[in-house]
């Protein structure tokens, strides 16, 4: 018997004996080698199955915090806290990551709560300390860094290979498209030429949200080899999960010139098309997909999607999104849309059923009940669905405070049932998350002279009608540029109306959109369009220059 199949006979032995013996070691191995190849996403689906297990939870904030997304991590660190765990550093990591994610409150709150423990009080009462003598202005991983001096990294202690690790690791090396995530930052130190290599693990550092670890994987191969599409094509995905949505499409575009009928780059454009609201490139390149591949749920969705932009015909939408439901009946990614063009339709029984459908799934959506209540209170209304649409919007704010809208409706809501006191907080609350809300300040003035406050009415009433009359100079420029959109005259007085009105980030779109028409004066997005048109996969691909070196 030789070497390798002596080896692979002894590893299929372990696996039947772990099997078998059935007891805790065996599984517990297993799970441990499982446990350090899992991503993100997948750990995500198994804390929801098991919620209750310890090294999963362990696991799964350590890559979120690998991804510096420190609230997320902290969430984590709470089950473990809630189920028992007695052991400081865990303690001390939960609230260091509170304290990273810019809640050093939160963090304070944690470490006291943690010292009624006889326990943990001596440890986290000391880090009680080193927090208090912070100045508030530290900066959030510096006061981590006092609470929890061991760093993160102690999480990484729990998370020891197993005898099984080698194991899943073979596996991994023989298909690196299938590696686990330790697998394949091994193989990425140890083949940093091999090409296939370095764009699995870029990938798989995307797929756990590190996309500023994934970027300069990808531009060294680009770097060497300009024109590779299987890097260019990596690249474009990092950037789109990053949310730099159209340095992406401009890659993805250059990716099409190279390869016209690459399906998933012509799906690129299309969904950054349609993100970007360049409405005729976006239904172009998505009806484009969809020829390319009919059975694609993704590309059904964004032409439906990219339908829905033109606001034109309504039933492109709903046919789309139709195709889209056959195809994947659990997939409801889309279900605002559809939502809005049955209702635009006339079709409003059928629109409430696709949010009741999207609840079903997805009992904690907040913008689901929000609309739920909205359709309840404006369409066949009585004393019944008045009473589930309040529940709905209670709900909505339950799971999304700062939602200035379902604030507003509710306050509304409890306005016309003669509940002015119950009210006013809902009402102030909106007019402080959307200060340009008319309506939420007329809305506060009317609970307010309900309540004889007439000095504070009278107030209200004034910053109601200054907004009333801001938003009547602004409406009809707004709608001027809709049908416009490449006339620089009208965004510039938009411009300088939302610098007046204190909207500066709407002012600077606007600035930035004009020089953008001013460098190509066709049509704003036809010039958007010949932008992208006239890169080749190297010129998108350049990543010398300093500009394209900016993290997005």
């Amino acid at each position: 018997m030789s070497p390798a199949i002596r080896r692979r006979a002894l590893v299929f032995a372990l696996l039947l004996t772990a099997g078998a013996a059935g007891g805790y070691w065996g599984k517990n191995a297993w799970r441990q080698a499982q446990l350090r190849e899992l991503s993100l996403p997948e750990l995500e689906r198994e804390a929801t199955r098991h919620p209750e297990e310890e090294s999963l939870q362990i696991a799964l904030a350590h890559r979120w915090i690998q991804a510096r997304e420190f609230a997320s991590a902290a969430t984590a660190l709470r089950h473990i806290a809630e189920q028992g765990n007695t052991e400081s550093k865990l303690w001390l990591t939960w609230a260091g990551a509170a304290a990273a994610s810019g809640d050093p409150a939160m963090a304070a709150g944690i470490l006291k709560l943690g010292a009624k423990n006889p326990k943990l009080a001596e440890s986290l009462n000391a880090a009680a300390g080193r927090l208090e003598a912070q100045p508030p202005e530290s900066d959030p991983l510096e006061i981590a860094k006092v609470i929890s001096p061991e760093g993160p990294g102690v999480l990484e202690s729990y998370l020891t290979p197993s005898f099984l690790s080698g194991f899943l690791e073979s596996q991994g090396r023989r298909d690196p498209s299938h590696a686990g995530l330790t697998t394949l930052e091994k193989l990425a130190r140890e083949k940093p030429q091999d090409a296939t290599v370095q764009i699995a693990w870029a990938r798989a550092l995307s797929a756990n949200h590190r996309y500023p670890d994934a970027e300069p994987v990808l531009i060294a191969l680009l770097k060497k080899d300009p024109k590779n599409f299987e890097a260019a094509m990596a690249l474009a995905d990092v950037r789109y999960a990053a949310g730099s949505i159209a340095r992406a499409g401009t890659i993805y575009r250059a990716c099409v010139k190279e390869r016209p009928d690459n399906f998933l780059a012509v799906l690129g454009v299309a969904r950054c098309a349609t993100e970007k609201h360049l409405v005729y490139l976006g239904a172009e390149m998505a009806q484009k997909a969809v020829t390319l591949n009919p059975k694609s749920v993704d590309a059904w969705i964004v032409l439906g999607k990219a339908h829905f932009n033109q606001k034109l015909h309504w039933d492109r939408v709903i046919e789309a999104f139709e195709r889209a439901r056959q195809l994947d009946p659990t997939r409801l990614d889309y279900y605002g849309e559809l939502y809005d063009a049955l209702r635009l339709s006339g079709r409003f029984p059928e629109a409430e059923a696709v949010l009741n459908r999207r609840l079903a799934a997805e009992p904690n959506d907040a913008r689901a009940h929000y609309l739920l209540a909205n359709s309840q209170l404006d369409s066949r209304s009585d004393q019944n669905r008045k009473a589930d649409a309040e529940k709905h919007l209670r709900r909505s704010l339950e799971l999304y405070p700062r939602s200035a809208t379902a604030q507003l409706r509710l306050g509304q809501l409890l306005l016309d049932q003669g509940k002015a006191e119950e009210a006013l907080p809902y009402l102030v609350e909106a007019s402080a998350l959307d200060p340009y809300s008319d309506r939420a300040f007329t809305y506060a003035a009317r609970a307010l002279r309900r309540l004889k406050r007439d000095d504070e009415a009278l107030k209200a009433e004034k910053i109601a009608r200054n907004l009333g009359a801001y938003r009547m100079v602004l409406s009809p420029l707004e709608e001027a540029r809709q049908r416009e959109p490449s006339n620089p005259e009208i965004r510039r007085k938009l411009a300088m109306l939302y610098r007046e009105g204190g909207e500066d980030d709407k002012a600077k779109f606007e600035e930035e959109t004009i020089e953008m028409i001013q460098k190509y004066p066709e049509k704003a997005e036809q010039g958007l369009v010949n932008l992208m048109n006239e890169r080749t996969l190297a010129a998108s691909t350049e990543w010398q220059k300093p500009r394209a070196k900016k993290t997005p």
